[in-house]
């Protein structure tokens, strides 16, 4: 999205949510399927990348269109069995208007139906369960690029909603997004670009007085290379550094984080084009 915990979080909040990272090389073939397996050394020692793909380690499978967009992903249990599958249904155009989450029978959990205005932005988002009971309502506005820039949602019939406001600059790059709770609690972060859009900088400032700098760099493919984190006395509190291993294609399928100097998460991936 620290030494786990920290990291995953910074993904979830200025990272974008498919495994396939931004690459600079021209593919000559699209990718169709990818398979994740993933580890902590902590609790697994480093494994040959072939035993990788079996048992708890493996983690999620994704199924990819001829734009190269994901239209179904499943998740592995810890025996190594399909646990959960979500597929998308699209328009003529691409654009999303229905995601069904089933388990590995095929029975259904819930589903998710999104409402589109006349430019093809998701305006409305509805969260059911297997009953067909709404438990999860969120609206959206955009600006004239199509940015969105305002996130309400919540549980129908509650007061628990959740507010985010969200800032662009001259790039369509988010430069700015403010994370507004029920309770109180808001959460603000702010994001500066290098010149191939890539997030160098970004602070993150909680309401009550937290503070953390991101400092990170990237390679010739745009993967994350380095990740400094700093308190607000510009103190180093952690870093993070990351190891790639490509396939033909420049894509990566090998991925090592180091917290520290230290190796701390593996992940391995299967590509089929």
């Amino acid at each position: 999205m620290k030494t786990k915990n920290i990291f995953l979080l910074t993904l979830a909040l200025f990272c974008s949510t498919s495994i396939i990272c931004a690459q600079s090389v021209e593919k000559s073939l699209k990718i169709k399927k990818i398979i994740q397996a993933s580890y902590s050394v902590k609790k697994t020692p480093e494994t040959p990348r072939n035993s990788a793909f079996k048992g708890e380690l493996l983690e999620r499978y994704e199924v990819y269109d001829d734009n190269e967009k994901i239209i179904e992903y499943g998740i592995y249990d810890r025996r190594g069995n399909i646990y959960r599958v979500t597929k998308t249904q699209k328009d003529e155009s691409g654009k999303q208007l229905k995601k069904t989450t089933c388990d590995s029978e095929g029975n259904l959990k819930q589903y998710y139906i999104y409402t589109l205005d006349d430019n093809g932005n998701e305006i409305e988002l509805k969260n059911y369960n297997s009953k067909n009971k709404l438990f999860y309502l969120q609206k959206n506005k955009y600006d004239i690029n199509g940015n969105v820039i305002s996130k309400i949602g919540g549980i129908p019939e509650s007061n628990k909603v959740s507010t985010t406001v969200l800032e662009y600059n001259s790039n369509n790059e988010m430069t700015q997004k403010i994370i507004y709770e029920s309770y109180g609690s808001n959460t603000t972060q702010t994001y500066i670009y290098d010149s191939n859009g890539n997030e160098v900088i970004s602070e993150l400032f909680k309401s009550n007085g937290d503070y953390t700098k991101f400092i990170s760099t990237y390679d010739e493919r745009n993967n994350i290379l380095t990740q400094y984190l700093y308190d607000k006395d510009e103190i180093q509190m952690q870093w993070y550094n990351w190891e790639y291993k490509y396939d033909k294609q420049g894509n990566w399928i090998t991925k090592k984080e180091y917290s520290n100097g230290e190796l701390s998460l593996v992940w391995e991936r299967k590509i089929e084009y």
